[in-house]
């Protein structure tokens, strides 16, 4: 598996950093929506825009989950044997600040396999979790999929605005009324499992 690694570096493969739109692309934001909901997190240090040096405020909701970016990497195939692994701090750039991304990425985004579907969990299964040390395991929750002993992590917040991605404000009340439920990516099969 030939792996595209971004980061500041090189972060002009996936977006045209001098250029920004004057409108939001909601296909390809929505889209790209899906690999953050997938994502998994690497590290817990606060992160910060290098645009508007905002710091730690990144959450957003969309199509039925709350998620905080700026701690994770999204896992995007481009074909069936190269993948990008994406800052998803970069979900941010997008929708707030309208960057571009390029072509490449973009059709990446749009045409690529969805976290939801056998094809995307066959070519992401080895980067997914290369380092072996991603998996909590809870002994508590089995896996809504596979019925095993779950071992993964929390991907999500679940939200009930199921249309397109915006910015999150947390509402006082519906926290109190509603309570707090999440997803999680059961690091055995590579699905969704509430938790």
């Amino acid at each position: 598996m030939h792996v595209i690694k971004i980061s500041e570096n090189n972060v002009q493969l996936v977006m045209q950093s001098v250029q920004f739109s004057e409108e939001k692309d909601y296909e390809f934001l929505n889209d790209l929506w899906e690999y953050v909901l997938f994502s998994k997190n690497v590290t817990r240090t606060l992160p910060m825009c290098k645009i508007c040096s905002g710091k730690g405020t990144f959450e957003y909701e969309g199509l039925g989950g709350i998620k905080k970016v700026g701690n994770g990497e999204m896992y995007i195939p481009i074909t069936e044997k190269e993948v990008y692994v994406v800052p998803d701090i970069l979900f941010h750039y997008f929708y707030s600040h309208n960057a571009i991304p390029t072509s490449t990425f973009r059709n990446a985004v749009l045409h690529g396999h969805k976290p939801d579907t056998n094809q995307y969990r066959k070519i992401v299964r080895e980067v997914y979790d290369s380092n072996g040390k991603y998996g909590i395991l809870w002994k508590s929750i089995r896996c809504s999929y596979c019925g095993e002993i779950f071992e993964g992590s929390i991907s999500f917040r679940i939200s009930k605005h199921k249309g397109n991605v915006r910015m999150f404000r947390e509402n006082f009340f519906s926290k109190i009324l509603y309570g707090q439920r999440y997803v999680g990516v059961c690091l055995k099969c590579l699905h969704y499992s509430r938790v």
